[in-house]
C-alpha cells in the first residue's frame, strides 16, 4: 500500500505543474486578446477568450 501512496502523491504533484502551466497559457493567451466583452454592471465577460472582469463589488 505505501508504494501506492507515493504514486498517487507523485501523479498530484505532476497534475499540480501541468494545472500551473495551463493556467500560465492562459493567462497569456488572455492578456494578447483584444477583448470583446458582454456583461451586465456586475460583470463582463470576454466572448473570445471568456476572461472575467467584475465591475461591481
Amino acid at each position: 500500500m505505501d508504494g501506492r501512496v507515493k504514486q498517487i502523491e507523485h501523479l498530484i504533484e505532476e497534475k499540480k505543474v501541468e494545472v500551473e502551466q495551463l493556467e500560465a497559457t492562459l493567462e497569456h493567451i488572455q492578456q494578447q486578446c483584444s477583448h470583446h466583452f458582454s456583461g451586465d454592471e456586475l460583470m463582463r465577460r470576454c466572448l473570445m477568450c471568456n476572461k472575467v472582469e467584475v465591475l461591481y463589488y
